[in-house]
Formats: C-alpha cells, structure tokens, sequence
C-alpha cells in the first residue's frame, strides 16, 4: 500500500501570474464538482456509465456499456485536461495519460463484477490497488503517464460532489440534530484531538495532527488526503494517517458486532444502532388493526424500537361515527395485548419534547416499540399546504419474453434465488425476503448476513424494503416478494413508485399459489402485476420467467424497477426453518 500511495503526486504549484480561482486544485475541484451538479440538475446528466456484472462471459460485462462508458472517458479526459492546462500543465500530456488510467480503472471494476469476486467481498478499491502495486513494483510508472496522476484533484472533485448529495439528500432529511453534528459536533471533536494530539501526547508535527484528526472525525481517507494538501502534510505523514485509519476502521468491523453480541443486541437491530436510524409510524386507530401482524411478527420478532403515534377514533365521551366505536373502547387494551406500552401524547407544547426524550430512552434500554395515543383536540388545526409538484413520467415500457413458457416448464424458487445469490454477496447489498417458503429456501441456500428473513408480517416486505432503500441510498435494496404476499398489499407498489429509490429492486416470484400453506390457489393468474407496477411509476418494469432476465434486471441501475418472474410450486426438500 505505501508504493501504492507514491501514485498520488502533489499537485502542480499555481502558475506566475495566476488567479488562485484557476491556479489552484482545490478551486478547480469545485468548478469541476459544480459543473457536474449543474449539468446533473439541467437533466444534461441523468446516470453514469459502469461496468456490468458477469459469471462466466466476460463480455456481458460491457453489454450495451461500451459507448456511455467511452463518452464518460472522453469527457472526463477533457475537462481534467483544461484544467491542467490553466495551471501550467499540458493539455495532450494529460489526455495521453488519462486515457490508459480511466482503462486502468474500468479494468478494475471489471474484475471486481464478476459475480464469484463480489461474493467473496474483494471490490473494486482491492484491484486498483493491486494493479498500481503492480505496475510501479514492476516496468515501473511510465513517464507519459505521470501528467494524469492528479489524485489529489480527482479526489476533491469527488469530495465535492458528495458533500453536495450529503448537503441536499442526508442533512435536510436529518435536520436540526443533522446540522448539529455537522456544523458543531464534528469541528469540536476535530478541536479536541488537536489538541489532544499536541498537548498531551506531544505529536512535535501540527500537520500530522491535524490529518489525523479529520481522517478520525470526518470521512476517513478521503478526508485524510483533502486535508493533507490544505496543511502541507508531507508524504510520510498522510501515509501514516491513512495506515491509521486504516488498522483502527477494520479493529471497529471487528469489535462493534462482537460488543453487540456480548450485550445480547439483535444483530438486525445492532445494524439500525450502528446507523443510528430510529422510525416513526403514525396512524389512526382504525388503521392499527391493519398494523397488528407487522407489530406482533416484525417489530416484535426483531425488537425494533418504533415509536407509534396513534389518534384515538371512537373514544370514551367523544362523539363519532359508529364504525369506530369498538376500536375506540380497545385502543388501549390492543396495545397492551401486543406487550406495547403506551402512554398519552401531551397536550401542552412544552411537554413534547422531554416526553420524547424519555421514551427514547426507553426504547434504547428496552429495544420494543411503545405508542402515544392522541386525544381529539390535542393539536390546533392547521391548514394544508399545496401538493408537492409532482412530474408525470412516461409509463415505462415492459420488457422481458412475456411468460413465455408453460407452467409446468418454468423455474423452480430455488433457481432463482441462487442466481440472486450469485450477484448480491457484495457489502453494498441488502436482500428482504419474504414469508413463507421464500424466506426458508434463502436461508437453507446460504444465509449471509445481509439477508433479512421476514417471518411474519405478510405483505410488508415492498415497504420495509422501501423504508431502508430511503434511509440508506447507499446500499442496493432488493426485496423478493411473492404473489399471495403482493395481492395482500397493492398498495405498497403505488408508494414505492411514488418514491421511487434508485437503488430499490423488486422482484416478484408469482406461482399463482399460497405454496406454504398448502398451495392452494390465488387470483394472480389474473393480474397484471408488471402492468400495475409501470402505472404506479417504477422505472424499469419486466415480464419474463426466464433466468438469463434476472442477471440482466438486477445488474440494471436506472431507477426502482420491478421484475413479474412466473415459477411454479413446490420448494426443496427437506426445507428449514
């Protein structure tokens, strides 16, 4: 990794007579960075080019990718190659060298999708490293390349652009305690190891410290290197930094699942804590009947701590309509029946916020949901504001081979699920599966620990997987459905097509059949699920129940999209649970 690291070269010093506005890396790092946000916001931009996932033909990698990948080349080439020229450099030196690095690159993703490589973890990050220990150990690095290596201005560039998805994407969504962290927690924590760096363990280098000290409380590497060119770190002590980083980041893998299971955490919930997401659910009490199988088989089963909200129809005194006279008289006593505490929601302002604080506590100490109920009248009306503008989108067109085999022919579960097997054993995959035989035949094929098994809580597969598609857009979310379990829940298809996460993939396994409980039939046959789907706004939508479709649907990245695959009954044998 050190030789490695001799790839990053400084970058080139302001031209004489120079602006800093063009002079500069860091500056170009922004118009660079702006530059793709604008053209991205115009709509000029709307995906970028990658390398495909592959098994056993190589060239699938690059199906229908060679042209946008040749086009994102050439672009990149000639704007990093202006901005080298504007600060002294050469415009076709750097394009000379550009060219066989972006190839460098593309070689490494595509080692890295091959879908045996990317179950076993290694990604693209290992071979790009390998290929730069290799080539430098080795014919060395050629002179005519040397005037691309800028890893400074692509690292910034790149810096650039994610903190403008944090600012716009992660920050509004988290709000007050998001910019909090931002804006006071993390510069106070950058402050403190300063300091500490050079007070107490008496670090002689400032730079040092302070590389240290941003690569710990910011973003690891890429802050390490950002820094490093701000305060003049020499060479040696970025190494060190990002060593640093590095050991203490792989130590963290290790000991934070261990620290979960010492403490009896389940493992899905110590993932939610390790991200610190926690959720609300709001409803009226008429709609809690419908919440009873997630409360009692989701929430229940792997000790989620949501806390609900619940206006309370029907209730004792208050004059309503008879359909909810009953619920009314039981709000309270269905919840105590489902084993969740519940309290009322406060009706003076100043009382919110500490009642939140302690149940918080509460659901961090005992990992359940617990419930406020709300009276009538607890909140001043308020007035709705207009609808969010919303685009109509041209209904996507329906792909694949329409079903076309017989029933008796098509694939069995299991044969799908492990060519979804064969293409999600990255880190940056999450698959729900839904109850019933799906669920088990996952689990007996292979259970990783990026699987989630839904037990229970037939139907809500689609929004689970939703909900953790928006909370983490990082990750690529699939969630494997089937018909009895879609029928159950129409409605999660028009919210997810409404919200429409790029990275939620839905794949419905349709055989016309409740298979896990004695298989009997369902009306699927009936209806048109991929239909249904491109009317409710997914973006990508297929029909087919061949497997060659699967590899292609799942290694897509254009939006949510939707797969209708037809298979037929049965499920391996013996089957657990």
């Amino acid at each position: 990794m050190l030789v490695a690291l001799e790839l990053m070269t400084n970058g080139d010093s302001p031209a004489a007579g120079q602006s800093e506005l063009l002079a500069s890396e860091d500056w170009w790092a922004i118009w660079l960075g702006g530059l793709v946000i604008g053209l991205t916001v115009t709509g000029l931009i709307d995906g970028v080019a990658g390398v495909g996932r592959w098994t056993g033909d190589p060239t699938a990698a690059f199906d229908g990718r060679l042209l946008p990948l040749a086009v994102l080349g050439i672009g990149f080439a000639l704007v990093t190659a202006l901005a080298a020229r504007v600060m002294g450099g050469s415009f076709i030196a750097h394009q000379a060298g550009f060219i066989p690095m972006f190839l460098l690159a593309v070689v490494a993703y595509f080692l890295a999708n091959q879908t045996g490589i990317r179950a076993a973890g290694v990604g693209y990050a290992f071979w790009a490293l390998l290929l730069g220990l290799v080539i430098s150990n080795t014919v060395g690095i050629p002179n005519w390349l040397k005037p691309a290596l800028r890893s400074e201005l692509y690292i910034k560039t790149g810096l650039v652009l994610l903190g403008a998805e944090i600012l716009f994407n992660r920050i509004l969504n988290l709000g007050p305690p998001g910019l909090f962290v931002a804006w006071l927690v993390t510069p106070l924590v950058i402050f403190f190891m300063y300091r500490f760096g050079l007070r107490v363990l008496k670090i002689g280098s400032p730079s040092l410290v302070i590389v240290i000290a941003a690569a710990t409380s910011v973003c690891g590497v890429s802050a390490a290197i950002a820094v490093a060119a701000a305060a003049r770190a020499k060479k040696d002590e970025l190494t060190l930094a990002v060593g640093m980083t590095l050991i203490f980041t792989v130590l963290m893998m290790v000991l934070m699942p261990m620290v979960i299971e010492a403490v009896g955490m389940n493992p899905i919930v110590g993932g939610a804590w390790i991200g610190g997401t926690r959720s609300i659910a709001m409803m009226q009490n008429s709609g809690l009947g419908n919440a009873v199988s997630p409360l009692t088989s989701l929430t229940h089963t792997f000790r989620i701590p949501v806390l609900i909200v619940c206006t309370h129809r029907g209730a004792h005194g208050v004059s309503d309509e008879p359909q909810h006279e009953l619920m009314g008289a039981i709000t309270e006593q269905l919840f105590e029946t489902m084993t969740i505490p519940w309290a009322t929601f406060p009706r003076e302002s100043s009382a919110v916020d500490p009642a939140l604080d302690a149940l918080d506590r509460h659901m961090e100490r005992e990992r359940r949901p617990f419930a406020l109920i709300m009276q009538k009248g607890t909140c001043e009306p308020h007035p709705l504001g207009p609808a969010p503008r919303s685009d109509v989108l041209e209904t996507a067109v329906i792909e694949g081979n329409d079903h076309a085999h017989p029933e008796k022919e098509r694939h069995s579960r299991s044969e799908v699920l492990r060519v979804l097997l064969d293409t999600t054993g990255d880190g940056h995959t999450v698959v729900v599966a839904t109850t019933g035989y799906t669920g088990r035949e996952l689990y007996a094929l292979a259970d990783r620990p990026n699987h989630l098994y839904l037990v229970g809580s037939m139907g809500c597969g689609s929004s689970l997987g939703m909900g953790l598609a928006l909370a983490r857009p990082d990750l690529r979310v699939i969630v494997v459905d089937g018909d009895g379990a879609a029928l159950m829940r129409m409605g999660n298809l028009a919210t997810a097509g409404a919200y429409a996460p790029r990275n939620l993939v839905h794949l419905l396994l349709d055989n016309e059949a409740h298979d896990s409980t004695g298989a009997q039939r369902t009306v699927s046959s009936r209806i048109d699920f991929a239909g249904i789907a491109a009317a409710c706004g997914y973006r990508r939508v297929v029909r087919s129940d061949g497997l060659d479709d699967i590899e292609r649907f799942l290694d897509a990245d254009d939006g949510v999209r939707f797969m209708h695959f037809k298979i037929k009954t049965g499920a391996i044998d013996p089957l657990p649970r």
